[in-house]
């Protein structure tokens, strides 16, 4: 989602924290007494381990009976996971929103995606949609854990992560609010 060098930004952050990443790999079994102790991995590798954190991603459960049916009924309001928000700021907003349809105000203009994590001591924070992007540029330090990647689409901004530079949000949110299009 963002690109080799970035995603490869944070493999490396990761082992230099002491994680050991098993990527595209099949787990077998499970082994341990009560707890899991070793994993047994597709290829037959076994790995002795503390902890296991599976990442597969999030694919909201959008189907269900009626929901495309109601969407545009006046008196039907959706939020949250049922609305396809990625982060519980998305959720929040999305209630906000649904509380204004529902006293008669104007809706606000939908936020741009965006989550944030501490990891390390560092604050990162990803804004807008970077799959929309044909190129990246980055100032900052990937080494020193101090930049912003600002991903554009025929050289307008359609997203941006920052990383360790929690300051920068407000300008990055007007940055790319200011050329975003709903998809």
């Amino acid at each position: 989602m963002l690109g080799a060098e970035v995603g490869g930004w944070f493999a490396g952050v990761h082992s230099d924290e002491g994680v050991r990443l098993e990527l595209s790999t099949t787990i077998d079994e499970f082994r341990g007494n009560g707890r899991v102790e070793e994993l047994r991995l597709r290829d037959g590798r076994t790995i002795a381990c503390d902890a296991v954190l599976v990442a597969i991603g999030v694919a909201p459960a959008l189907d269900w009976t009626g929901l495309d049916s109601v969407r545009d009924l006046p008196d039907v309001h959706v939020a949250g996971d049922a609305a396809g928000g990625q982060h519980w700021e998305a959720a929040a907003q999305q209630g906000a929103a649904a509380a204004d349809a529902m006293l008669g105000l104007d809706p606000p203009r939908a936020p741009l995606p965006s989550f944030w994590s501490d990891q390390y001591g560092t604050r990162i924070q990803y804004l807008g949609d970077a799959r929309r992007a044909d190129s990246f540029e980055v100032d900052g330090s990937l080494a020193d854990r101090d930049f912003t990647a600002l991903f554009t689409r025929a050289r307008k901004p359609v997203a941006a992560l920052m990383v360790g530079r929690p300051r920068a949000l407000p300008e990055m949110r007007r940055l790319i609010g200011a050329t975003h299009v709903e998809s």
